[in-house]
Parts: structure tokens; C-alpha cells; sequence
């Protein structure tokens, strides 16, 4: 059943954000330079704003407060404080179960646990522990992140991953469960995760999701066939189709 996935699963990429390398400070892309605009003396303003920001949310830091560590946080990895300093900024928010940072869309467990990847050697077991906390109240970044570290239990993190709605989750989970050699290799679940991905607008998830139904059901119909001989655009358009009649889950 389904014999021919695999070559539809070779071309999948993943794709990032790119960063302008005017907005690059210490590794990390400027959120915005705001009103101050991208000349040197915008970004200065810029950084001494951060700067100040650090030092006013210091103290409510220092209390436990989870938001003005995960605040704090932010900043101090954009201005290149230590890891080991980002982390613990990080953590406080992360168990505090702040769910998002003030500045960008991600998960300060996931940030946590990316400090402590770059640290390196025994804060793998930190870094673990901080995407399990992530992944536990509903991060999906987090519990993609967590499945890298844990490849005994890869498949369960990126299915959990991508039923979070995380891109690279629905990849993982879709790579996993389709691959014969994977002891996890299921391919009602590989579709399964096709179907959400592409629901995603996920184009590769759902030209691998027709080429899958194209060669289950050999049809006569034009598209499956124009799918079956390598059209890709023919395979993505059936994907489409067959994601939209895939009933809708809570």
C-alpha cells in the first residue's frame, strides 16, 4: 500500500525566515529597529533601549517575576549575554508558564532550551527538561525541539508537534512514520499528519499527500495520472483536494 511515498518524502525541505544582515546583533535577528530606523546611530538607539530595559526589569526579575525574566531574557540575547544568564532568565519565565514572550512569538521554554543547547555538553539534560516543560503546557516549538534530543521518542514529540500546528513537527512526523526503516512506520499515521500539514499550507505536505492517494487509488482521472508521472503541481492540487475532505478535528 502506498509503495511509491519515499519519492515524494526525498524532496521534502524546510524552509527559515531569512534576516537582513543589517538587523543581525550577536547571532540574533533585530525584531525591529522601530522609529530609529537601520542607520548606525538607529541601531545604537536601539540597543541602549535594550539595555535599559534589562536594567528596569531587574528587580521584578529578581522576585520571581516570570514575565519580567522572560522580558529581560529577550533582551540579554539579543545584546549577547552568556547563555548560562539568557538561560535562567528564560527558565524563571518557562516555569512561571509564561506562554509567549513580550517581544517575539516563541515560547520561553523553547528559548530556554535553545540557551542551554548552545552551552552545550551536560546542559543537553537541561535543555531536555525545558522543552518537556514547553511541550507539556502546549508549545509545540518545544515539543519539536524536545523530539531532536530524544530520538527514541521522535515520533511521539513531532506528532505532538505538529497537532500543535508547528511546520516543522507535521515534516518530522511525516518523515518518521513514512519511513520503512523507522520502527514507528505507520503510514495511516504519515497521512494522517500529511492531511494537518497541508491543511497548514504546507505545499510539499500536500504534493506528497496526492502523490500517497494517486498511486493507492490508480484512477483513470487526468490529475492522478499527470501525479503519477512526476507533475508535481498536479500532485499539490490533489493534496488540496483530499485535505479539504478529510473531516475537521478538535
Amino acid at each position: 500500500m502506498w509503495p511509491h511515498v519515499a519519492i515524494g518524502l526525498a524532496t521534502l525541505t524546510l524552509v527559515s525566515a531569512g534576516c537582513d544582515p543589517k538587523c543581525m546583533e550577536n547571532g540574533n535577528c533585530l525584531p525591529t529597529l522601530g522609529p530609529h530606523g537601520g542607520d548606525d546611530r538607529g541601531r545604537e538607539r536601539y540597543l541602549e533601549e535594550l539595555r535599559e530595559a534589562v536594567e528596569n526589569n531587574k528587580k521584578a526579575c529578581a522576585a520571581g517575576d516570570p514575565k519580567a525574566c522572560g522580558a529581560m531574557a529577550e533582551n540579554e540575547e539579543i545584546l549577547g549575554e552568556p547563555d548560562e544568564t539568557v538561560e535562567a532568565h528564560f527558565a524563571v519565565a518557562c516555569r512561571g508558564k509564561v506562554l509567549i514572550t513580550p517581544r517575539l512569538s516563541e515560547h520561553p521554554c523553547f528559548r530556554a532550551g535553545k540557551a542551554a543547547e548552545r552551552r552545550g555538553g551536560a546542559s543537553r539534560a537541561v535543555a531536555i527538561e525545558r522543552y518537556s516543560t514547553g511541550c507539556a503546557i502546549g508549545d509545540g516549538e518545544s515539543c519539536a525541539a524536545w523530539g531532536l534530543l530524544d530520538p527514541a521518542r521522535a515520533a511521539d514529540h513531532a506528532a505532538a508537534a505538529c497537532q500543535l500546528r508547528v511546520d516543522d513537527g507535521c515534516r518530522d512526523a511525516v518523515r518518521i512514520y513514512a519511513d520503512p526503516k523507522h520502527r514507528a512506520y505507520d503510514l495511516v499515521r504519515a497521512r494522517a499528519y500529511m492531511v494537518i500539514g497541508c491543511n497548514l499550507s504546507l505545499p510539499d505536505l500536500c504534493a506528497v499527500l496526492g502523490q500517497l492517494d494517486a498511486f493507492a487509488v490508480p484512477d483513470e482521472d487526468p490529475e492522478s495520472d499527470r501525479c503519477r508521472h512526476g507533475d508535481r503541481d498536479a500532485c499539490e492540487q490533489l493534496g488540496r483536494e483530499a485535505a479539504r475532505r478529510e473531516p475537521k478535528k478538535n
